[in-house]
């Protein structure tokens, strides 16, 4: 087997997940910027009407148009069969509002045919899921086309209500004719499906009709009588002008800038943790977009941020691709020890470490980098309630908020991924804890008889700081030519991902008593090799490293001349490696 020099390199877990991440948001982006024809799912629900006679003058409409959008956003949809001369009221113009009030103002076109479009031109400011309320006002000259017959003391008028795309349930029409006002059962199919009544009062009489179910593309015609006196042609008013809608915008499209400071936020939050973490341990990161140094990364960053947010409302697509840059930018692929490059000193773990020790898991699972770390409570939590809430949005139909909200969802989440406390090297402090349960459950204590005693060791470099931990053997009767005897926690590459894992650490000379012990006790062991001059340090790891100690121990240690005279020394030079590795780098050969 020949060995590989140590590193740490990302698993292929580790690969696939910033693969599939970036996968994700360039997916995202070429979503967003898409300018295909929206899909739509709309439904009229119910469709209500008032309609007001006035004596001499034009009657006045007054039609609630329920619509359900179901999938996608509404961009365009028309009324076919209104009055042939209605005009719109200029002061109360069409207005989509929201079961939460926000209203959409749609732009508006009308034909002498008695058709009426209304268009979402913009897809940030269209309705999208949920349930809308319209109310149509319009007016038309309906006296004016009442059949008057002489020998009669009531003339006839007839109204249809225009007919609809879908069928349509409890449909409902109500008149404020004159007193003395009657409705009339037309000659039709199906007018014993009209439940019809009428209300006298001191002034006028309101006639209602009502259908619990009127099918889809028919059209409603209703009739009624009303005083022959009152039949007059209304008097003559000027035109409406055609309506002029105004540049709005929607509460949610107007606010859209906040999707953009939201995502800038949790990039270079994420970006200050991770490099902090990896300052404080010793841990190069290797980003997924390398730009050499971190303050033009952090430039960038911003950059992108105060760009994004003012190009939302106008831009939407360029500010959705900004936005995915920025989680680009802000994730790294793979994370290595950095080499010491500043020389420190061995030293005795203290009662104080130990408890530091103790307590270290419970800030790295409660602390501030936690929050934005999906392997954490902390951030789990965070996460699924963000996707927790979108759900409740979506639910509720909230138009454009649910939108922007599941955008900024999906765009953190590679956030939670990536930096996390599993893709990281181990702590000082977390292998601190390993190497004294790994030692209380080998009962190395019980070594003392043979005058063998090992000791937790750590690594501080003048900035105070813990590069690395160690359990060290210490003997006076160490075999020919061993130098170091150590225990410490390594990073192997496994099938899946990087593990971690205790190994064996042994500085000897080459073709000394303790080279020959070694070589044979781990003739089938994973292997480390590496030169430095006439020394050989090999790291190993073994399947039952607690029984491979103990004869370790006793034949380098405890009786060394009967160990070198009993074994054979074969060399199995096919494990070593040219290559240093990064413990035998010129920069920390003082930390061997």
């Amino acid at each position: 087997m020949r060995a590989k020099a140590l590193s740490y390199l990302p698993g292929r877990s580790s690969r696939r997940i910033v693969h599939a991440c970036c996968s994700f948001l360039f997916f995202l982006t070429a979503l967003a910027s898409s300018e295909a024809r929206a899909w739509t799912d709309a439904k009229i629900q119910s469709v209500n009407t008032r309609i007001e006679l006035h004596e001499r003058a034009a009657a006045e409409v007054t039609m609630t148009i329920r619509i359900a959008v179901r999938g996608g956003w509404l961009s365009r949809f028309e009324i076919n069969g209104l009055d042939s001369d209605f005009a719109l009221d200029a002061n109360r113009l069409p207005v989509l509002v929201s079961e939460q009030g926000r209203g959409y103002r749609p732009e508006i076109q009308t034909r002498s045919s008695g058709i009426l479009v209304f268009n979402f031109k913009e897809r940030r400011h269209a309705p999208r899921r949920g349930t809308y309320t319209c109310e149509l006002f319009y007016t038309t000259a309906l006296l004016s086309r009442a059949l008057q017959d002489p020998r009669a003391k009531t003339a006839r008028l007839q109204w249809s209500l225009p007919p609809w795309h879908a069928g349509l349930q409890d449909v409902q029409i109500e008149v404020a004719a004159p007193r003395g006002s009657r409705p009339l059962a037309l000659a039709s199919e199906e007018s014993f499906l009209e439940h019809r009544r009428f209300i006298d009062s001191e002034n006028q009489t309101l006639l209602h009709w009502r259908r619990f179910h009127l099918p889809r593309t028919v059209a409603w015609t209703i009739g009624f009588t009303i005083p022959r006196n009152r039949a007059v042609t209304p008097v003559d008013r000027p035109d409406v002008p055609k309506p002029k809608l105004p540049e709005t915008r929607t509460a949610a499209g107007a606010s859209a800038g906040w999707v953009a400071l939201v995502v800038g936020f949790f990039a270079l939050l994420k970006r200050l943790l991770v490099d902090g973490v990896c300052r404080r341990r010793r841990v190069e990161a290797i980003a997924l977009v390398a730009l050499g140094s971190a303050r033009l990364r952090y430039s960038l960053l911003l950059c992108f941020v105060v760009i994004s947010y003012f190009a939302f409302d106008r831009y939407q697509s360029i500010a959705l691709a900004l936005c995915c840059l920025l989680i680009i930018l802000s994730i790294d692929k793979a994370y290595r020890r950095s080499p010491v490059r500043t020389q420190g000193i061995w030293r005795s773990v203290s009662e104080r470490d130990l408890r530091t020790a103790r307590l270290f898991p419970l800030k790295d699972l409660f602390g501030m980098q936690a929050w934005l770390d999906a392997t954490t409570p902390l951030g789990f939590s965070l996460l699924l309630s963000g996707y927790v809430l979108s759900y409740l949005l979506f639910r509720q139909g909230d138009g454009d908020y649910v939108y922007f909200w599941s955008c900024g969802v999906l765009l953190v989440t590679p956030l939670f991924f990536t930096g996390t406390r599993k893709s990281l090297p181990l702590s000082p402090e977390i292998a601190i804890n390993l190497l004294r349960n790994f030692a209380r459950r080998s009962s190395l204590d019980s070594l003392a008889s043979f005058a063998v005693v090992y000791d937790l060791l750590l690594y501080q470099i003048p900035s105070g700081d813990w590069c690395e931990a160690r359990l060290r053997f210490r003997s006076d009767t160490f075999a020919d030519g061993l130098h170091r005897l150590d225990l410490v926690i390594a990073d192997f590459p496994a099938h899946q991902a990087t593990s971690h894992d205790i190994a064996l650490l042994s500085v000897t000379c080459a073709g000394s008593a303790a080279d020959r012990i070694l070589n044979t006790l781990f003739r089938n062991a994973l292997t480390y090799s590496a030169y430095s001059g006439n020394q050989i340090a090999r790291l190993t790891r073994s399947s039952d490293l607690k029984a491979d100690i103990r004869n370790l121990i006793g034949l380098l240690i405890i009786n060394p001349s009967i160990g070198a005279k009993h074994l054979k020394w074969e060399p199995q030079y096919e494990h070593r490696s040219p290559v240093q590795p990064r413990w035998l780098s010129k920069s920390s050969r003082s930390a061997i």
